[in-house]
């Protein structure tokens, strides 16, 4: 079971772990930010990280580790937030064209 704790909390113990490890070369790289989503089971944690920005071939597996890790600890408590919904699901509004 997972511990459920707010999303700047979790995005606080992400970036605080990734500066812990980052590679000394990099200092442009940044962890992205948690976004919660839809999830179709208990087994899938209920965020995914948001809008990658491009990262250099050595802080991205870092960047990866660190997040699966979390994403086996944490699911995101926000009360406020509309999940969004994963790629490839599509919801009643689908196709939908505004003028």
């Amino acid at each position: 079971m997972r511990t459920s704790i707010t999303p700047g909390r979790l995005y606080w113990l992400l970036t605080r772990e990734f500066h812990e490890k980052r590679p000394e070369h990099c200092s442009a790289c940044r962890m992205p930010l948690p976004e919660l989503v839809e999830t179709s089971g208990d087994d899938q944690p209920n965020w995914t990280p948001g809008g990658v920005s491009p990262l250099c071939d050595r802080c991205a597996p870092v960047i990866e580790e660190i997040i699966a890790r979390h994403q086996a600890a944490y699911d995101i408590f926000d009360p406020v937030s509309r999940p969004l919904r994963p790629p490839g699901r599509e919801g009643p509004s689908a196709g939908a064209r505004y003028h």
